[in-house]
This record gives C-alpha cells, structure tokens and sequence, in this order.
C-alpha cells in the first residue's frame, strides 16, 4: 500500500493539568517523530521563549504574578514530517495537536498522542463541556431552587411571608452566587503544574478536597440532626 503524505489536526476542549511528569511523557511521545523538539512558552505579560529541553521549561518560575498561559511543544512545521501540540489557557482554554508526513506515521503518532492527551484530562472535564447558555441558566437558577426546596426542607421554621424571608432570602442566593464563582478557581480549567504553579495546584486541590467531604457532611448531618430533633425534643 502506497504510504501517502498525510496531515492530522484535532482541537479539543476540556479542563487539562500539565505537570512535570507529563511533560517529560510529552517529550518522549513527541521524540518518537525523529525530529528536534522545541518547547514554546507564553507568559501572561505577552513574553514567549522557546526553549530547546523539556527539562528547562519545568524549572520555570512560573509565579503567581506572571503565570504561564501557553505552551506550545513540537518539531518545526516547515519540515516533511511533523508534529506539535498547543496548549492554552486563554482565552479559552484549548488542546489541540497536528501532525504532518507519512500516512503510517501520522496514524502511529496520532494514537500515541491521544493516549497521552487522555492522561492530562481532568475528572470534573465532564462538567465543564456544556453550552455556555445551559451553564448560565444552571449557574443562575441553582440557588432559586436550592432555597425553595432545600433550605425549606431542612430549615421548616424560617418565615414564608414576612419581609426578613426576603432579606434571607436575597443573602442565600448571593452568597451562592459568589460560591459558584469562587468554584471556578476550586477547579480550573488549565493547569500549568510547574514552578510554583504545582504549589498553588496543590493547594487548590486540598482545599477542593476537603469541600467536597464538608458540603455534602454537613447537609446529612442537618438532616439527621432535624430528625432527631422532631423524634426526641
């Protein structure tokens, strides 16, 4: 069979970590085109530095003052066989790989390529791939709910007509409000791991941890106390 010259360009969207170990997986996938790597790296106050060694872009600083919001990883374009991966934070954040030469080639490395794609995605990806609109109605209509029927369950007592129910009523749903934005730091959409980016990832992801055991704790452990006390008062 005649190996035609063949060229493959996949975009993909979902929420990604990029981690010292992952690069150096990405670089051993990428070496396997046999061509020289480079590593293009974009900071968040517009500087761009190729580098030539995936070890020198894991030692960068990478603060939280100019974090990095690009990274670019591959052989040259120009040449006849190719490959390179783009991944960016802003302003959408954006995974997309293209690879140039050999039908067989480009076949082998795009299958290598997925399989390490795949590595770097993030669990909650799930959540985070739905149409800005429905996201905006969840996001809007969520706390409306929950105060009409889940407060309401759990807290009978409050009052259903008078002027504080509305007062309390305006608080819960702001503060709700402000939850929800402060839960799109709790789980990012792209992760630059390295530097001090890994310090702050894990930092996010303990606290993320222990909100995730806290909120739903603390809603059971309502419902039981409401329970025992309408059984044992």
């Amino acid at each position: 069979m005649t190996n035609y010259q063949a060229t493959k360009t996949r975009p993909l969207n979902f929420a990604f970590i990029l981690d010292a170990e992952s690069l150096r997986q990405l670089a051993g996938v990428l070496g396997e085109s046999g061509r020289d790597l480079q590593y293009t790296v974009t900071w968040a106050d517009g500087t761009s530095i190729p580098y030539p060694d995936i070890e020198e872009v894991i030692r960068q600083p990478n603060s939280k003052e100019n974090p990095i919001i690009s990274l670019i990883a591959g052989t040259p374009q120009e040449a006849n066989q190719s490959a390179y991966i783009v991944f960016k934070k802003d302003p959408d954040p954006t995974v997309e790989y293209t690879i140039s030469g050999p039908q067989n080639k480009v076949v082998y490395l795009a299958h290598k390529l997925e399989e390490w794609v795949s590595t770097t995605r993030q669990w909650y990806s799930v959540f985070t791939r739905s149409y800005a609109f429905l996201t905006f109605v969840v996001a809007l209509a969520a706390p409306i709910i929950l105060w009409s029927y889940v407060v309401s369950r759990f807290f009978p007592n409050l009052p259903k007509s008078s002027t504080p129910e509305t007062w309390q009523k305006s608080v819960w749903i702001v503060g709700v409000w402000v939850l929800e934005i402060f839960s799109t730091k709790l789980f990012p959409k792209a992760t630059f791991a390295i530097g001090k980016g890994a310090q702050r990832y894990e930092s996010i992801k303990s606290l993320r941890t222990a909100l995730l055991w806290v909120i739903p704790s603390s809603l059971v452990l309502s419902g039981i106390a409401r329970w025992l006390y309408d059984h044992y008062r």
